[in-house]
């Protein structure tokens, strides 16, 4: 019999030869198989079964061969021969299971360093519980694991490990359950194996169907009643986190400098360590708070504000010191300071109060304003949204003792609402906007306007439905008139839901500051914010209870009640808030005036406490319960398929189950769902795209007597059992000495074996799998570091005038030369003295500087390196400087200089001035002197043209150098080389003398300069530009019809510099030679003939005629332009005005290729007047 199973597996004639004594063929007739036989698969055509008893082994055990000729009796006496063999021989588990083990990789390729995912998988097993191992084997000299972090494996089974390169992992004497213990003993593992049982239920289109029983503890859900809050202050509204552990509060009009949020532990009334809490905010009339996550958001009158309860959630057993809050910000703010400061945050919605929802936003209203404007904060980055504002369309009212405004989110919509208290009668307008894209809500044509002498201010009241999905949402006012909306824009009223009104609205009124309608599954709470009440009578407090599964899903009251819950003598319904209980139904938490600031009241008795009601809550963590089997943290179960409550089976009055995603929310439609012991609750339509692959399942047993443990079974649909190893990869580098070469690509091999054994302890061998993962080269930077320096001026260290061209030779720790092919290794320095060799292999090494004319080397400075370095400065010996030991390892930079005495030098220079104008060269400052030293002005001195340098004499106290033909050249006391170039006859006065204008690059001249050591020359090199050429504009127009010019557009300027359009200004008819921008600065100019207007930013010229006006124009108009070097020319614009009737002919061009036909159209361009 295999395994569970209790049969035997019978199949055809496949590998008869080896198992014929326990196999046979069935022969199917056409006729279906007996209830006690079943069809496991089809292969080649041929049906292979599960035979359920010795009868049925009787019907089918038979060969193909011999079927014909045996009779009855013959074939029942084979097949119970071959069954009685069969049980002194092992079971073939291979077959049953698929007979093979995968194993595939996250990648073909992966670089070194980088991780890979190993999946080694078993086949999907049938029904039935087996035994099963897995073991994957790597190569710990390509790969190497690090933690217990890089596998994952079936939830429930156990790991063992085999170590060592040499090591016979396929020994099962060589595996230790002992987990490595440190990063030495994790890099030597060369194979794991994890072993355990699956408890099977078959296949489901190729998935594994899987199931746990599992226990867990049972704890009554009692809320303890709170002790008085001893802070002095009045709470406004309890919210919980998302486990019910905690429930807070915010004392409400309180000022910053209070400790005005609380916090308790729900079964023991313990105040949670580290509270009351000072947040930092000053708290309105409405305080409201959430929690999402471990993060608790708080309204208050001037902002939104963070704390972090990640320590206190923490802290399970609440020990004093255990875990504190915190302020989410950088010095120690709890404000989110992108919203607006000065702000009044009291109403926010997008996350529930009861820490069942896992909201990603946050909105909150804002009317402070002029304009009203919601805020949107992302809770996961704790930060402002990326469109951080969303405009409702509403106007502000601004300050206001009390904000009886609303928001409301559900979906995409934005339902809000504004009061505004300061006008008479008091004003309300309601809106709704779509978050994605701030237009108008469907139904929402037009704001709802309201207007009332009293306080009548609504809020935004859900209407959920049977499953606690939302139907609808109403504005709830005072006036009974309860106007919703449904998803599709259409408008009902609340008693379309039978939703009730409060039973006396005047004692109702203060819902306009206080009221918080709250939703939980298909229930809606609503306190009448009766927050004070005559005792002991106590008959003005009301709470509405909604429920849309009430009166057989009509909805209303809750528990079909046919009144609100209302406060008598022994009912105490005095409230500011309600809010449900997340784990009791019927159980409901108050907040009110003074101590006890929270009371929790039974409503279906009215009596303070819930423990009559509450259940015991067993919860089943997903995280060890979840039979989950494969690697994948997204997809290993890929369905849900059942939940079974095992024990206890009686002894109780009714159990529900609620489950929670994996990050610990209710799920919609899925909380307090009845549930019978021992029949499975059917989770086909749970997705898990909803529940993520780690759910919780809570069961609440209600009634019960002494129930102190619970056992669950799950079943899921997903991956058959798989062991995942995440190694990380090697970095295969070369060994030796000097600049890292030849580096390339390895693989890796990886294999995977497994077993099954069935409970009569029969073991099979699955087919093993392996598969190759291709490493790539590692690079220079993962093999090695680097070393590099600087040539430099010796007086001035590294950073110093550089050294170019220097050959600098890489040496080993003894000084011998690094060789790569018998040639040693050596670097360049570039025009910045910047040398490297690259990526070099772990070592120490130096550094030899030679001399590199006429630059003498001084020492070699060792700056930095990896341990071992010997930082200093050596000297130069026989003209090479050797440095000490620069240790280079993987990752570091090596950095080794060299300084050098250098010798004077000179640079060439250039200059550039417009006609006439002197020019100036420093040409000093492109000079070095040498090491040491300065350079002196007097020592500036002009070559002639018979003169070479050092023997140049022509210094500041000779009257100069002339080049004829372009000027004169002369050394100031400053050391400064001056250039006047000639700018008409006799100047300036030089011999030869100046005939005409210089203009052009002048020929370079030489000039030297000492140090007092040596001296260096080079040259210099003057450029005068020419004024600017304008040339005149002239046109023929039409008659009375504008004409444009751009004078700029036929002017030229001189090599070095261009014409510039926008400095055209026009010359007054007054204005006489020379022109200049002194006398022409017009920009419109009035004559005989017209008006000449220039655009100044374009230099266009418009010239209107006067309507007379026919012929040449009798006073052309003169404009200046000037170059880019401010140099001026001038010329005139001349319009031509054809008298009316004649036709005007405009000049063409064309162009073409050499000994090509061209062809003009001539009257394209010209006109004729009209007729």
């Amino acid at each position: 019999m295999v395994g569970a199973r209790r049969g035997l597996d019978v199949v055809g004639e496949r590998d008869r030869r080896h198992r014929a004594s326990r196999q046979c063929e069935v022969a199917h007739r056409g006729r279906s198989a007996t209830p006690l036989t079943r069809v496991l698969r089809v292969v080649d055509g041929k049906k292979f079964f599960h035979v359920s008893s010795l009868e049925d082994a009787g019907r089918c055990t038979y060969f193909r061969d011999v079927r014909r000729r045996q009779g009855v009796l013959g074939r029942v006496l084979t097949a119970i021969a071959m069954f009685t063999a069969s049980l002194s021989m092992p079971i073939d588990v291979a077959d049953a299971t698929g007979g093979a083990v995968t194993l595939t990789s996250s990648s073909a390729t992966v670089a070194p360093g980088a991780q890979v995912t190993l999946t080694a998988g078993m086949p999907v097993s049938d029904a039935g519980t087996v035994t099963q191992e897995i073991v994957q084997t790597i190569d710990p000299t390509k790969v190497k694991l690090t933690s217990s972090a890089d596998i994952t494996y079936p939830a429930g089974w156990t790991l063992s490990y085999c170590s060592g390169t040499a090591t016979d992992c396929a020994a099962p004497a060589n595996f230790s359950a002992t987990t490595p213990s440190n990063a030495a003993a994790w890099a030597a593992v060369r194979a794991v194996k994890a072993t355990g049982a699956i408890d099977s239920q078959g296949a489901n289109s190729g998935r594994q169907i899987a199931q746990s029983t599992v226990s867990g503890g049972s704890v009554s859900q009692t809320p303890t009643t709170l002790p008085a809050s001893a802070v002095g202050l009045d709470g406004f509204k309890v919210f919980f986190d998302a486990g019910r552990t905690r429930v807070f509060n915010l004392y409400h009009h309180s000022s910053s400098g209070n400790n005005n949020f609380d916090c308790y532990v729900v079964l023991t009334g313990s105040r949670c360590a580290g509270f009351p809490y000072r947040f930092g905010g000053t708290t309105g009339e409405a305080s409201l708070g959430v929690v999402v996550g471990s993060t608790a958001w708080l309204g208050g009158n001037d902002g939104l504000y963070c704390v972090d309860l990640s320590a206190v959630l923490a802290n399970s057993s609440n020990v004093v010191g255990g875990g504190s809050p915190s302020r989410c910000f950088a010095g120690g703010s709890s404000a989110l300071l992108t919203l607006k400061a000065g702000s009044r945050f009291d109403w926010f919605t997008g996350a529930s109060v009861l820490g069942q929802t896992a909201e990603t936003k946050l909105y909150a209203l804002d009317t402070t304003s002029g304009s009203a404007m919601v805020y949107c904060v992302d809770t996961a980055t704790r930060a402002a949204c990326s469109t951080p504002t969303i405009d409702p369309g509403l106007p502000g009212p601004g300050s206001q003792p009390a904000d009886g405004s609303n928001i409301y989110q559900w979906g995409d919509r934005l339902f809000v609402s504004v009061a505004n208290m300061n006008v008479t009668p008091y004003q309300e307008r309601v809106t709704c906007v779509l978050i994605s894209t701030g237009a108008k809500c469907p139904g929402f044509s037009s704001d709802d306007t309201y207007s009332s002498q009293t306080l009548q201010f609504g809020k935004f009241v859900p209407i959920p439905s049977v499953n606690g999905s939302v139907r609808a949402v109403c504005y709830y006012r005072l006036d009974t008139t309860h106007k919703c909306w449904e998803a599709d824009g259409a408008q009902r009223f609340a008693s379309d839901y039978n939703f009730p009104n409060w039973a006396n609205v005047a004692n109702a009124t203060a819902t306009y500051a206080y009221g918080v309608p709250t939703q939980i599954g298909s229930r809606v709470y609503y306190g009448n914010a009766r927050w004070q009440d005559p005792t002991p009578t106590y008959t003005k407090a009301e709470v509405i209870c909604f429920d849309a599964a009430a009166f057989g899903g009509a909805g209303g009251r809750c528990n079909d009640d046919v009144a609100n819950l209302s406060s008598a003598t022994n009912k105490n319904y005095v409230n500011y808030t309600v809010t449900p209980d997340p784990a009791i139904p019927n159980c409901l938490w108050i907040t009110q005036h003074s101590n006890p600031v929270f009371k929790t009241v039974n409503i279906l008795t009215g009596e303070l406490g819930c423990s009559a009601i509450a259940p015991s809550r067993a919860t089943f963590a997903g995280a060890t319960a979840v039979p989950r089997m494969g690697c994948s943290a997204t997809s290993s179960v890929a369905e849900w398929a059942s939940f079974t409550l095992v024990s206890p089976t009686s002894g109780f009055t009714n159990a529900t189950l609620t489950v929670q995603s994996s990050s610990g929310t209710n799920v919609v439609g899925w909380t307090d769902v009845p549930m019978v012991a021992g029949t499975p609750v059917d989770l086909s339509t749970l997705a898990v795209a909803t529940t993520g692959q780690n759910p919780n399942f809570v069961v609440d047993i209600r009634g019960a007597s002494g129930v102190s443990n619970a056992t669950a079974r799950i079943r899921v649909v997903g991956d058959a059992p798989q062991l995942c190893l995440t190694p990380t990869t090697l970095v295969a580098c070369p060994s030796g000495s000097g600049p890292i070469v030849g580096l390339s690509s390895s693989s890796m091999s990886a294999n995977a074996s497994g077993t099954a054994t069935d409970s009569s302890n029969n073991t099979a061998s699955l087919n093993p799998a392996s598969t190759v993962v291709t490493i790539t080269a590692p690079t220079g930077p993962q093999c090695g570091g680097t070393l590099s320096g600087r040539t430099g001026d010796a007086s001035l260290g590294s950073a110093g005038t550089a050294v170019p061209g220097v050959t600098v030779s890489l040496l080993d720790s003894t000084g011998a030369a690094v060789t790569v092919d018998g040639s040693p290794v050596t670097a360049t320095t570039d025009a910045s003295g910047n040398y490297s060799f690259g990526h070099l292999l772990p070592g120490a090494y130096k550094v030899a500087f030679p001399s590199s004319a006429p630059n003498v080397v001084a020492s070699a400075t060792v700056v930095s390196g990896a341990a071992g370095t010997s930082a200093g400065t050596t000297a130069a010996s026989a003209g090479v400087a050797r440095s000490n030991v620069a240790t280079v390892a993987v990752g570091t930079n090596a950095v080794v200089n060299g300084l050098f005495s250098l010798s004077v030098s000179a640079s060439n220079d250039t200059s550039t001035g417009v006609h006439g104008a002197t020019q100036s060269i420093d040409v000093l400052a492109n000079d070095a002197p040498g090491t040491g030293r300065t350079l002196s002005i007097s020592t500036v001195k002009l070559c002639s043209a018979t003169e070479v340098a050092p023997n140049c004499t022509l210094g500041s106290a000779s009257s100069g150098l002339v080049v004829e033909g372009q000027g004169k050249y002369a050394v100031n006391a400053s050391g400064v080389v001056t250039f006047t170039p000639c700018s008409g006859s006799n100047t300036p006065a030089m011999s030869p003398p100046c005939t005409t204008a210089f203009a052009g690059q002048a020929t370079a001249v030489r000039y030297q300069v000492s140090d007092g050591s040596g001296t260096a020359s080079a040259t210099i090199t003057p450029s005068v530009v020419p004024p600017p050429t304008a040339v005149a504009d002239a046109q023929t127009g039409a008659f009375d019809t504008n004409q444009a010019y751009t004078p700029a557009g036929n002017d030229t300027a001189g090599s070095g510099a261009t014409v510039v359009a926008s400095s055209v200004r026009l010359c007054p008819t007054s204005a006489t030679s020379p022109f200049t921008t002194t006398n022409c600065s017009a920009s419109s100019v009035t004559t005989a003939d017209g008006v000449y207007t220039l655009d100044t930013a374009t230099g266009v010229v418009t010239f209107d005629p006067v309507s007379t006006f026919t012929g040449v124009a009798t006073v052309p108009v003169r404009y200046v332009v000037q170059d880019s070097l401010s140099q001026v020319a001038s010329s005139t614009i001349t319009p031509t005005v054809t008298p009316p009737g004649e036709s005007v002919a405009v000049a063409n061009s064309t162009s073409g290729v050499v000994g090509a036909t061209q062809n003009v159209d001539l009257l394209t361009n010209d006109t004729t007047p009209a007729g």
